[in-house]
């Protein structure tokens, strides 16, 4: 009995440290994905407020654009990333937006010969949304191997 309690004592010391760094590396990446999120659901907002006003007057396109943001946010809240990843490749709500903004961007340099600047700086913030989302994507699929547990 002597020789298995300083056994049981040990095991159950690098059992604790084990459970305790599965732990920390979990709510780690946990903290990284929150992260991100927050990040991109700030820029969705504000890129929201852009573009409701640079469609305030093309009623069709103001709708798309309202969709497209719905559906980004739909699939941040409910989706899981295999079918997040299915959507960026079949129907891309931040390319469909980019697609908006650049008919509206052609019909504009044809009417007045210049683009709004908002238009620029809505581009520039999809291009950081789609940063965001590679990132929170990156770091969701980041796990610990099957043969940890």
């Amino acid at each position: 009995m002597a020789n298995i309690s300083p056994f049981a004592s040990g095991l159950s010391l690098i059992y604790g440290a084990f459970a305790s760094l599965t732990l920390s590396i979990l709510y780690d990446r946990r903290e990284a994905i929150i992260d991100q999120i927050e990040s991109e659901t700030s820029l969705i907002a504000v890129v929201t407020q852009n573009i409701i006003t640079i469609f305030e007057d093309d009623d069709d396109r103001l709708v798309e654009a309202g969709q497209c943001i719905a559906d980004q946010i739909r699939i941040l809240v409910m989706e899981s990333r295999g079918r997040e990843l299915m959507t960026i490749i079949y129907s891309d709500p931040y390319i469909r937006i980019l697609n908006l903004l650049s008919e509206k961007q052609k019909e504009q340099l044809k009417e007045t010969g210049t683009s709004e600047s908002l238009i620029d700086w809505t581009r520039d913030l999809m291009k950081d949304m789609f940063q965001l989302r590679g990132k929170r994507l990156g770091a969701e699929s980041l796990s610990l191997p099957p043969i940890h547990f």
